[in-house]
């Protein structure tokens, strides 16, 4: 339990991290943008992709990081209902459907980040970058979701298993009265 403990602070910390970074990067070339286009009318053709590319990679990491923050979307209507046995399947039935999608988004953004690097591919653009760095973002992005997230299960189906047992443990003292 210490090392997920660990592993949950490390990727925590590197989320709040990135986050940062992210912002910062996404700011200089807009703020760079709005200068050279409004200041002194003489608009970039780079500023807009790269803050395209930042905001995908900070999408796609981010996403481990949302999950720590309990970000994500679900229907709490009925999942709040749950308890026991019921919430550990539903919670199942969600790791699943995330290993899945995780999986999938590792498998192709894997091969897409390296048939990216293989033949260097560039942008279509003027600016031409290399694609490649925000390719790799699918991947990276992915796994740091699947282990976040089968962090999150791990501790849910432990919190729903400390249910029954209490309401295993009271049901048991009120038989004996």
């Amino acid at each position: 339990m210490k090392f997920l403990n660990a592993l949950k602070k490390g990727l925590d910390t590197f989320g709040k991290y990135w986050a940062l970074v992210i912002v910062v990067l996404f700011a200089l070339p807009a703020f760079e943008a709005l200068v050279m286009r409004y200041a002194l009318h003489q608009p970039t053709d780079w500023s807009q992709e790269l803050c395209c590319m930042i905001f995908g990679a900070y999408f796609m990491i981010g996403g481990a990081y949302g999950e720590a923050c309990n970000a994500h979307v679900q229907m709490d209507l009925f999942y709040l209902k749950y308890r026991g046995v019921f919430k550990i399947m539903a919670d199942t039935l969600s790791m699943l459907a995330c290993t899945v999608f995780c999986w999938v988004l590792i498998e192709k953004g894997g091969s897409a980040f390296i048939k990216a690097a293989d033949i260097g591919q560039r942008s279509d653009s003027l600016w031409a970058p290399y694609l490649w760095p925000v390719r790799l973002c699918i991947p990276l992005g992915s796994a740091l979701l699947l282990v976040r997230s089968a962090i999150s299960y791990i501790e849910k189906v432990r919190e729903s298993l400390q249910y029954l047992r209490e309401r295993k443990g009271t049901a048991g003292k009120k038989e004996e009265k």
